[in-house]
């Protein structure tokens, strides 16, 4: 098969956070390893960019978050590409009509991923992570079994999760830059709660603020897999614990997030406390001691979960991709 190039436009930092980054690192290097040629196209992150030059990931800069097409396709001239056809892969919400009419006309193969502004459906392929209306239907491929998620958390995934019958250790994060500061507000909460064990784990683009911070550590799957409940966001780390098994109570960054934490409080029973101006500390701290002292619904929410999550989404999304292109 001819050496397709594949662009994968996607931002991060600030309200966007990191796991736009991680899902779309996990689908480059997988689409590298089936022969296609890689290369990220981001807004100007430090995160972003060590990671991508840490992993031998190509990429190019924009100058903002939100640019025009016309501004793209000339980042993607500017790569100097001479390959056709060439294939881009757009992970940002939303697009408009105009934006996609732009690219399409350039003869570009268009995929659109958690996309859900009715222009998406005018790409080549759209592929969503929520079962949700785009327009006035539902898209083929439409649901969690389409999350990417990372190699190893695919590997912990593969394992059983035992639910104990007295949990004490408690996973806490919320996403690579937490611009709200949620894991400072959990930490006041949760510091008094003596009989729990909490990790609380920064993100690789938030300020660490607390020298009690786990600052991403090297093992952060594994610290989430041992965790017998997480306090965590409505992003892709609430994806990873689903497919780990792991109970959450979910407090959110945006509406986004909040509509995506509705989805998993509905299907797996997750404790969903809305944004954080919907929430308090005495709401949390409530939350969580009747959580871990509810084992049977800690069962039940870890095996639903699962269920929910299977952790196959990163090779059915490749193997949706090649299609367009064999």
């Amino acid at each position: 098969m001819e050496s397709f190039k594949l662009f994968f436009r996607f931002n991060c930092g600030n309200m966007w956070g990191l796991g736009h980054l991680y899902r779309n690192l996990a689908l480059m290097q997988e689409m590298t390893l089936r022969g296609f040629v890689c290369e990220a196209l981001i807004n100007d992150v430090d995160a972003a960019k060590n990671m991508l030059k840490e992993k031998g990931v190509k990429y190019r800069l924009l100058s903002k978050e939100l640019e025009t097409a016309d501004e793209l396709l000339e980042v993607i001239k500017g790569s100097g590409s001479q390959r056709n056809p060439i294939g881009l892969v757009i992970d940002r919400l939303n697009t408009e009509k105009g934006y996609m009419d732009i690219l399409l006309n350039h003869g570009l193969k268009v995929i659109c991923y958690d996309n859900y502004d009715k222009s998406a459906l005018e790409a080549k392929l759209l592929i969503n992570t929520r079962k949700l209306l785009v327009g006035n239907v539902i898209p083929e491929y439409s649901g969690p079994a389409y999350q990417l998620l990372r190699n190893e958390v695919l590997e912990y995934a593969k394992r059983d999760k035992k639910i104990k019958e007295v949990g004490k250790k408690v996973f806490v994060h919320f996403g690579g830059t937490d611009p709200l500061h949620i894991l400072d507000m959990a930490y006041d909460v949760c510091s008094n709660l003596k009989e729990y064990q909490f990790i609380y784990v920064a993100g690789k683009g938030a300020e660490n603020r607390n020298e009690l911070f786990l600052q991403t550590p090297e093992n952060f799957t594994e610290l989430l897999y041992e965790a017998d409940a997480a306090i965590i966001s409505g992003g892709v780390t609430m994806y990873e614990a689903a497919a780990l098994g792991i109970p959450m109570l979910l407090i959110n960054q945006n509406e986004d997030q909040k509509l995506a934490a509705g989805i998993f409080e509905k299907e797996m029973k997750a404790v969903n406390l809305g944004l954080l101006s919907e929430t308090s500390p005495a709401k949390l701290r409530k939350s969580l001691v009747d959580l871990m002292k509810d084992v049977k619904y800690r069962k039940t929410m870890s095996l639903l979960g699962k269920k929910f999550v299977d952790g196959k989404g990163l090779n059915r999304v490749c193997d949706i991709i090649e299609k367009v292109f064999t």
